[in-house]
């Protein structure tokens, strides 16, 4: 009877074992899909860093673009308003020459 005690105790110790050996198992798997969950991460906030600065100097590309072409309009307006005042300026003055 001892002897079965003893060999029933030496089964639990191994069914012990070896549950705590799948436990330990278990445990490494889950720290290492937590690291790369953690690295997962880091490496997606980066890309929304570059993907946010992308966009603020796409932003103020297409603002200086869209302000140096209404810089653009204004002046070739204002010199063709100044070619038409000096044009018109010049047929008055031949006109008054004529009468």
């Amino acid at each position: 009877m001892q002897r079965n005690l003893l060999e029933d105790d030496s089964d639990e110790e191994e069914d012990f074992f070896l549950v705590q050996t799948q436990v330990d198992e278990v445990i490494d798997v889950m720290q290492e899909n937590i690291t790369k969950v953690i690295e997962r991460g880091e490496r997606l906030d980066d890309l929304q860093d570059k993907s946010d600065s992308t966009a603020r100097v796409k932003l103020i590309s297409t603002r200086q673009y869209c302000e140096s072409e209404a810089h653009l309009y204004h002046s070739i307006v204002r010199v063709k308003l100044i070619s038409t005042r000096q044009y018109c300026e010049s047929e008055a003055h031949l006109y008054q020459t004529v009468l």
